[in-house]
C-alpha cells in the first residue's frame, strides 16, 4: 500500500470569506492535518480589516431565497457550539421594513 499523496491547501485572506472554508474543511471527516494542511495567509492578522464582503448580518430576504433559512440555523448551530452569545457578542435580532408616505401639509 502506498502512502497517500501530499496535499496543501491555501486560503488566502483571513476574514469572513477566508476563514469559513478553512473552519469547514478542517471539520470534514475526510481531513487529515498529515496528508496535507490547511495554510491561511492573511496579510495583517485574523479578522484584522474589512474587505466589504461579509456584512455581519443575515436576513431573510436575502437571495436565493432558498439559502436565508439555512443560513439562519447554521449561525445559530455555530453559535450554540463556540459560545458565541459569550465570546462574539452573537445575537438574534427581529427588524422589520416598511413603506410610508408623508402627506405634505401646510404649517401656516
Amino acid at each position: 500500500m502506498s502512502l497517500p499523496r501530499r496535499k496543501n491547501t491555501v486560503i488566502v485572506g483571513g476574514g469572513t470569506v477566508g476563514t469559513t472554508p478553512a473552519y469547514f474543511l478542517t471539520r470534514n471527516t475526510s481531513y487529515d492535518p498529515a496528508v496535507g494542511p490547511i495554510v491561511l495567509v492573511e496579510a495583517a492578522g485574523i479578522a484584522a480589516g474589512s474587505s466589504g464582503k461579509g456584512g455581519g448580518f443575515i436576513a431573510s430576504w436575502a437571495t436565493p431565497h432558498c439559502i436565508a433559512p439555512l443560513s439562519f440555523k447554521l449561525h445559530n448551530d455555530l453559535a450554540r457550539e463556540h459560545d458565541g452569545e459569550k465570546c462574539q457578542g452573537f445575537r438574534a435580532v427581529h427588524a422589520t421594513e416598511t413603506e410610508i408616505k408623508v402627506k405634505e401639509f401646510d404649517t401656516n
